[in-house]
């Protein structure tokens, strides 16, 4: 869909650990799981947010 976001996490070694696609109108939150729903393990992690028609991205701790 034209208006759909997307939120995508990936670890330093470019492996999707998360992926999620949702409206605008949602609010969208990354609990530290992986698409499959186990813990990631602690690290950096960078994410690429698309809304909008523009991309965004930075990264992210997660502390264990």
């Amino acid at each position: 869909p034209g208006n759909a976001c997307r939120l995508l996490i990936a670890n330093l070694h470019r492996r999707k650990v998360f992926e999620r696609s949702f409206s605008p109108h949602e609010t969208v939150t990354w609990d530290g799981t992986g698409t499959d729903g186990a813990r990631v393990p602690g690290g950096v992690y960078v994410y690429f947010l698309e809304a909008a028609g523009k991309a965004h991205r930075g990264t992210v701790t997660v502390l264990r």
